[in-house]
């Protein structure tokens, strides 16, 4: 996010159901019309596919539009909305998935996040804890009875995209997991502290049981966040090189709402844009390099996971071996649960935390400025590649003293 200029122009969105499970996607095409295109020859294209008041419906970041011709192939429509040259981007409204894998503990003790040490966390502790700030959890919903989170939740606001009502409960440990990274309550003698202890958390869920949701869901949490107004929208999904994304990502930054998202696990080193309105986060580990492992199957098949990377990053933190919150075994009864895991899933939360931190000593900052501190001020790691490392690793106690004089 480098500069941002606002393109607020028509979103739509083609819908074809029964082309969806063989591409990986709702078999919906996501698209943004040019600001500078000929009203004419828009119309044209319009007509031919029968798109009109009737069959489209707007979500305020796309409309929806349902065709009543199904034979259409939705590649071929695809393709000629890209050759028409009449829109800024022409995507399909692809399923996404949370990112993360899970290693349960069953001893909740601080020392096993490391990764306060290397952001010097307890430093910037002495300046502020949060106080103020709001972040939006856009994820799988969110324990709001945990010992180390209740503290901190807000339930006025919360929203369950999938279900449709105001409660935001857990549909997988991923979402509690996040919301404890960002700001689990500190020094209360249970568990670990998030980065930013006395922030609050607006949980939202987007995820099935399942974990997955879709970029156009993924969308309208973003929007829905900004509209409330949080400070720090975060999202631990796929989907970061998402031209939907970038757009809901534009629509917060006019909102004055910085959004925070993961880099990916595939381990690979893309070749993604960098994108205005969405602050990629890469994974590092315990030894400040980038975090990145191979697997093996049977001695013979190995592959490669870790952080992706690549100039569509913008900074670095902990995303390895990371201690947390998460679910109870049933939702709201028993004892509170910790566990460990790996992804950018829980850079981009921790990072999240530091963001709140300012935003707390600095409500007058806006997004622009936010991530300006986050990025002059983060600790040159490894090799020095910015490919790998973006601005480099995220320094919470240098941040929240350069937000002081900034």
């Amino acid at each position: 996010m480098k500069s941002r200029v606002l393109l607020l122009s028509s979103l739509c969105l083609i819908s074809f159901s029964s082309y969806a499970k063989s591409k990986g996607h709702t078999g919906e095409i996501l698209f943004k019309v040019k600001k500078s295109q000929n009203k004419f020859s828009l119309n044209s294209i319009y007509s031919k596919y029968g798109i009109n008041n009737k069959t489209t419906y707007s979500n305020g970041i796309v409309n929806v539009f349902t065709p009543s011709d199904k034979s259409q192939n939705i590649e071929n429509i695809k393709q000629e909305m890209l050759d028409s040259g009449a829109f800024e981007f022409v995507e399909f409204n692809t399923f996404e998935h949370e990112i993360g894998n899970e290693t349960p503990l069953t001893d909740p003790k601080a020392k096993k996040q490391y990764h306060h040490s290397l952001v010097e966390t307890q430093l910037a502790w002495t300046i502020t804890q949060g106080e103020g700030a709001v972040v939006a959890v856009c994820d799988s919903g969110v324990e709001t009875q945990h010992e180390d989170l209740k503290a901190n939740i807000l339930s006025e606001g919360a929203w369950d995209f999938i279900d449709n009502d105001g409660h935001a409960n857990p549909a997988t440990s991923h979402g509690t997991f996040v919301a404890g990274l960002i700001a689990a309550s500190a020094n209360n003698g249970v568990g670990g502290a998030g980065m930013a202890p006395k922030a609050k958390i607006l949980p939202l869920r987007i995820a099935t049981t399942k974990g997955g949701t879709t970029i156009k869901t993924i969308a309208e949490c973003i929007k829905y966040a900004a509209d409330k107004n949080a400070d720090i929208i975060n999202v631990s999904f796929t989907g970061v090189n998402s031209d939907t994304v970038n757009a809901a990502g534009e629509y917060a930054f006019q909102k004055g709402s910085l959004l925070i998202y993961s880099a990916g696990n595939q381990g690979d080193n893309t070749k993604w844009k960098d994108r205005k309105h969405v602050m990629a986060i890469g994974g590092s580990n315990a030894n400040d390099t980038l975090w990145r492992v191979k697997k093996c199957k049977w001695g013979v098949i190995c592959y490669g996971v870790g952080s992706n990377a690549g100039d569509f990053v913008d900074i670095v933190t902990p995303g390895h071996n990371i201690f947390s919150t998460t679910t109870y075994i049933e939702h709201n009864t028993g004892k509170p649960k910790y566990r460990s895991g790996s992804g950018t899933s829980y850079s981009a939360p921790i990072l999240s935390g530091i963001a709140a931190l300012i935003v707390s000593i600095r409500p007058d900052l806006g997004p622009l400025e936010i991530e300006h501190i986050l990025e002059t001020t983060a600790d040159k790691i490894g090799s020095g590649d910015e490919y790998y490392y973006g601005a480099g690793r995220a320094n919470a106690f240098e941040a929240v003293k350069r937000a002081l004089d900034y």
